[in-house]
């Protein structure tokens, strides 16, 4: 008899789920906003915009041969924290942190440098995967490239057509170097 009972009452909240379910993709949908347990859930894809502004990282030798920063020459850097350091040097609010920050940065990737042409390990810290933007250096890269002297920041702009197939379209800012 208890068993009936509770069966009676776990149907009505199944029900009372799914309507709670579809009640809140509705109401995203028709809102247009998102609300609590549905972060982008919505009857219709987020559309993303074509244009993103991004901030890049960049080391130079005394030629001016440029790489782009290795995202493990300063471990635990990741690659998106690399983006939001290049905001640093290009809009500088605190020049002395700016220039403390490329000491360090400038620092490891010669030490980094130096380890990956001596065949030893780069670092003893854990190595998390190249995503995104984030590179690593490979030994035919450090050969062409001198002792690094030069932290050089740049603020772009990379635009996808709006027709859809073909990459970005890539424009320089900004740029700054230290020092």
């Amino acid at each position: 008899m208890i068993w009936s009972q509770l069966k009676g009452i776990v149907g009505y909240l199944d029900v009372l789920l799914v309507f709670v379910f579809f009640l809140f993709i509705t109401c995203t949908a028709l809102a247009g906003r998102v609300f609590w347990p549905f972060h982008p859930w919505g009857l219709w894809g987020v559309i993303q915009p074509t244009e993103k502004v991004y901030y890049e990282l960049e080391v130079a030798d005394a030629r001016g041969t440029r790489l782009r920063y290795d995202q493990n020459a300063a471990p635990p850097i990741l690659p998106t924290q690399l983006h939001q350091l290049g905001e640093i040097f290009i809009e500088p609010k605190n020049i002395l942190r700016r220039e403390q920050l490329a000491r360090f940065l400038l620092d490891r990737a010669n030490a980094h440098r130096n380890e990956r042409l001596a065949g030893g390990p780069s670092s003893t810290w854990v190595k998390f995967p190249a995503r995104e933007f984030g590179t690593t250096w490979t030994r035919a890269d450090l050969e062409a490239c001198g002792p690094f002297t030069q932290i050089v920041a740049s603020k772009r702009r990379a635009e996808l057509p709006a027709s859809g197939p073909g990459g970005p379209t890539v424009t320089v800012i900004a740029e700054s170097s230290w020092p």
